[in-house]
């Protein structure tokens, strides 16, 4: 079933932006559709060279409060989030137990908005070693 709604989707997550971008993303549409394009990991304070090459799909999920990453068949809940209006652009923060999720709209780019950007960050303990995640892509309603 999940993947039968993974490609719902992102089949229909191409069309025009139809978003009021003053205004928090959550009091506007049920879910985006993203892709995570680039990423850095570190391992106990050892870090690797950011890598361009990666294609993650994730959705985010309103309505539900929940993240979903069809590939690894993995779903996070949204714990909480937050809107705030910047100098240069307005900023949709998002919060699970272990990572925090930032969309962007640049108020320069108002009058094109096909876009919106991410950065993504994850802090986690596996088996003991700490894990730091950073990221970023695009998303799509």
């Amino acid at each position: 079933m999940k993947i039968f709604l993974t490609l719902i989707f992102f089949f229909y997550s191409s069309y025009v932006f139809s978003l009021e971008f003053s205004k928090p993303l959550w009091e506007q549409t049920n879910y985006l559709s993203c892709n995570q394009t680039t990423y850095f990991s570190c391992w106990n304070q050892k870090c690797g060279t950011p890598k361009g090459t990666d294609n993650t799909p994730m959705i985010i999920d309103f309505k539900n409060n929940t993240i979903f990453f069809p590939e690894s068949d993995l779903e996070r809940k949204i714990i909480g989030n937050n809107f705030t209006d910047m100098d240069d652009h307005f900023a949709n923060t998002i919060i699970t137990n272990i990572e925090m999720i930032e969309i962007e709209f640049k108020k320069e780019n108002y009058d094109n908005p096909s876009v919106l950007n991410f950065m993504r960050a994850v802090i986690s303990f596996p088996f003991g070693d700490q894990h730091v995640l950073v990221a970023s892509g695009i998303c799509k309603n």
